[in-house]
């Protein structure tokens, strides 16, 4: 966004800020950083955006759209906002670093519901683990972390529940098939 509001409104920030440049109105995080820190998975824009973008900025800002007309920020407001997001960014990475050397372990418990469910007991759970075993299956297990393992066992509990978590016969044989693989595989695995 402060790239666009630069490019459309150089000369009005330069007239309100004097010495104001490019590299001092747009926030000083390379390319590099942010890919460092956030990855590279940013997608750019498509054509719809940059269409949307140019109708919002030659249509007049009268009326019911004076609210997509940009305004300079005030030295106060920028100072405000930068401050605010240096705090912000700063927390978010002591909270990561935080989580990373955390040792307890929070309570397996499905959220929608508020406990710990087996099979049987919640269609959407029953569906997404069936689904797992499956999609596990199709690499005949191979590397499946030990805890992993593990849940999905004591998910699976019983025969039985494995069988009625599928609706249909031929899906719940087919899912009591792949857990006796899965509990064949080691655990060493």
């Amino acid at each position: 966004m402060t790239q666009v509001a630069w490019a459309m409104k150089k000369d009005d920030l330069a007239n309100s800020q004097p010495g104001i440049t490019r590299e001092k109105f747009l926030y000083n995080l390379s390319r590099a950083d942010y890919e460092k820190t956030w990855g590279t998975d940013y997608r750019q824009p498509g054509i719809g955006s940059r269409l949307l973008a140019f109708v919002i900025r030659i249509v007049p800002k009268i009326g019911p759209l004076r609210s997509l007309s940009f305004r300079t920020p005030t030295p106060e407001t920028e100072k405000l906002f930068m401050d605010s997001f240096n705090a912000t960014l700063e927390r978010y990475r002591a909270l990561l670093a935080a989580e990373r050397t955390r040792q307890a372990r929070p309570a397996d418990v499905n959220l929608d519901v508020g406990k710990p469910t087996t099979a049987g007991m919640y269609k959407l759970a029953d569906e997404t683990y069936a689904k797992l075993v499956h999609e596990l299956a199709k690499h005949d297990f191979a590397n499946v972390p030990l805890e992993l393992r593990d849940d999905i066992l004591n998910f699976y509990k019983t025969e039985r529940a494995a069988t009625s978590s599928k609706s249909d016969e031929t899906g719940g044989a087919e899912l009591a098939h792949q857990l006796e693989i899965l509990r064949g595989v080691s655990a060493t695995r």
